[in-house]
């Protein structure tokens, strides 16, 4: 009996010592893990591309022609995303799309380039409730793959208002704006 406590003992710290050495910040505060959790600025060449890239597949489907990166709508994505909430800028001169995620536990570090792309999904998603008579269910969507636009600008951005609760704010802006009345026949079209 003796030897077998013993054994459970030396299992149980080895247990320990295994899962401690695995997850080295599982004592750690999370507000000093979101510190370190810092997103992509909006000038690194990575991010861009890869919005690039994904907004513009979706905006070939719909024979819009691609978007070019714009640093001034990246600059005023960025002001936006820092306002911590997910509701559009009001009397924002751009189309505005939002994507917000957080993370479960909070103590895990986001993989930025992956969410990235489940946000612009998600956004392509709204397709399904598309209706030219009643496009508002879809207008991340429309927004998305409006004909017209030309520009785009994105940044992400903890959220800094609830400490510390692990979300993040994405926001794109378009130029010229979307969903823009009567002119959905002729900006959104069939893929």
């Amino acid at each position: 009996m003796r030897g077998s406590s013993a054994a459970c003992h030396v299992l149980f710290f080895l247990l320990w010592v295994s899962a401690t050495l695995a997850n080295p910040i599982i004592n750690e505060d999370t507000r000093s893990l979101e510190k370190r959790a810092v997103p992509p600025a909006p000038t690194d060449p990575t991010f861009i591309s890869t919005i690039l890239s994904r907004v513009n597949v979706y905006r070939n489907l719909h024979s819009a022609p691609p978007v070019t990166w714009d640093a001034g709508l990246a600059q005023t994505a960025k002001t936006a995303a820092t306002r911590c909430s997910a509701v559009h800028t009001p009397n924002n001169r751009y189309g505005e799309n939002i994507y917000s995620f957080y993370l479960i536990p909070k103590t895990r570090v986001p993989d930025f380039n992956l969410r990235l792309k489940k946000g612009i999904d998600w956004w392509y998603g709204e397709v399904r409730y598309y209706d030219v008579n009643n496009p508002a269910p879809a207008y991340h969507f429309t927004q998305l793959v409006w004909k017209s636009t030309k520009k785009i600008g994105c940044s992400w951005s903890p959220n800094q208002c609830a400490t510390p609760n692990g979300d993040y704010f994405l926001v794109c802006e378009f130029d010229p704006q979307g969903n823009q009345g009567g002119q959905f026949h002729v900006n959104v079209l069939d893929a």
